[in-house]
Parts: C-alpha cells; structure tokens; sequence
C-alpha cells in the first residue's frame, strides 16, 4: 500500500537532490530525473514541493511520458478528491493563467513558442524572400537565354516558339517555386527527424 502524504510533507522535498511533485492525487521522486526531462531542469525546480497537477495537464504530455511517471511514484496524496480533466482545464485557463500561478506553463511556452516558432518563422520568412526576390532575377536575367536557345530548336515560327518556350520554362519555374515555398513554410517533420525518446529507470 502507498504512503499517504499530506502537501505539508511533499513541500519539504524541494530541492536538486530530493525533488517531490504531487501529480493528479499521487507523489512522485523525481530527483533523478531532472537531467533527462524534455523540459529542462529549471522547469522541475519551479514546481518542486507542489501540486503540479495544473501544470502538467495545461502542458500536456505523451503516453510514454505517464509510462516513465509511474517509475517515480512513491505514494499518494491524503484527501485527495478526483478532478476532471475538463473541469481542471478550465480552472487553468479561467482562474490560474489570469493569476500567474503557472510556472511551468511560463518557461515551457517560452521556450517551445520563442525559440521554435519565431525562429522557425523568421528562418522560413527569409527563404521565402530570398526565393520570391530571385525569381524575378532569373526571369530577366536567366529565362532570355533559354528562351532563345529552345526557340531556336523548333521548326515552326520564331514568335510561335518563343511563346511556347516562355511558357514551358515560365511554367516549370512556377511550380518548381510553388513546391519549394509549401516545403518552407507548411514543413511537417518526418518520422526520423524526432528525437528518440529513452525510458529512464528510476533510481
């Protein structure tokens, strides 16, 4: 049977080397998992010695995540009663995200949204540019050439086969652009490109 803690207790165990957090009415020792959690060591800390219920539910995690949580749990929480998870997103939404009483949530967005999406943003934005200024480089500087030396290939009429190599040639830049700019910017990751995930035994 579990031992029954009271947050009192849990609040003790607050530091690097001995790290407590009540998730979801159960207690968990994560002490030897800050160096591996996909968050940081900074966002444990901040919960450290709490209910971190709110946090991880507002966050929210994979189902290998509650696999290696269930490793960690070291007892239960006394008088604990069972909450929703609607009802508790709706507390987090309505009640502690107006009240700042999210840390976790804090560092997490900002370092999922900062540093993926406005860097991810701006990098593609700038592929984009680059790509839409050199286009009309190529078709003023590049596209004559060719033109001229496909259209000097057909049999028929010179204006007949200069409109016909520009829009063969015009054609194919366009949807090769097209291609590249939904490459850019609508990019969705390859099943390789995650990294691997490694359940850690608890200590």
């Amino acid at each position: 049977m579990l031992v029954k803690y009271t947050l009192e207790d849990v609040a003790q165990h607050n530091t690097v080397d001995n790290l407590w957090v009540v998730i979801h009415g159960k207690v968990y020792n994560v002490s030897g998992y800050l160096d591996d959690h996909p968050g940081g060591k900074d966002v444990m800390l901040e919960v450290a010695g709490t209910d971190a219920t709110g946090a991880f539910e507002f966050v929210g995690h994979s189902e290998d995540a509650f696999k290696t949580l269930v490793k960690f749990e070291t007892g239960s929480l006394a008088e604990y009663s069972v909450c929703e998870k609607r009802t508790m997103r709706k507390k987090i939404l309505s009640d502690e995200f107006e009240n700042e009483g999210l840390p976790f949530f804090k560092v997490a967005w900002h370092r999922t949204q900062l540093l993926e999406t406005k860097l991810e943003l701006w990098k593609r934005l700038g592929l984009v540019t680059l790509g839409l200024t050199l286009i009309p480089v190529m078709y003023v500087k590049v596209l004559p050439h060719y033109i001229f030396q496909l259209g000097s290939g057909l049999d028929f009429g010179g204006f007949q086969s200069g409109v016909l190599a520009t829009l063969i040639l015009f054609g194919a830049l366009a949807a090769a652009a097209s291609a590249w700019f939904r490459r850019c910017v609508f990019h969705y990751k390859d099943v390789f490109e995650y990294p691997p995930y490694y359940s850690l035994q608890a200590q």
